[in-house]
């Protein structure tokens, strides 16, 4: 597990960001500051992330490990529980992606908002 190699200083990312698409995790990835390609020893797909800071308003960096699940609440739900499993340190998880959000005029009560 990463976490062996951390110290108390550096618990390891606090954030956890999932997106279902290849170029969803691209244009996330590309925000990431100091992004290095990760991978999780061990038998199993749902072991490869991007690690590194992103800015907050305030200045401060958060560490953040994104991952790349696929479309579909299963698939998300599987991925989000191999992240915490990788990164215990991680406490909030985000769902970044377009989400299906297109616009829908005729029916601008199921219009997607993001």
């Amino acid at each position: 597990m990463l976490t062996r190699h951390r110290s108390l200083a550096n618990p390891g990312p606090t954030i956890g960001i999932l997106t279902s698409l290849p170029k969803e995790f691209a244009a996330v990835k590309f925000l990431i500051n100091r992004s290095n390609l990760v991978t999780v020893p061990g038998p199993g797909a749902g072991r490869r992330y991007a690690v590194g800071t992103v800015s907050s308003a305030n200045g401060k960096e958060h560490e953040v490990a994104l991952a790349l699940a696929d479309v579909g609440n299963n698939v998300a739900s599987t991925r989000a529980a191999l992240l915490l499993e990788h990164f215990p340190s991680v406490r909030s998880i985000v769902m970044m992606g377009i989400a299906g959000g297109t616009p829908c005029p005729a029916k601008p009560e199921e219009h997607a908002e993001l």
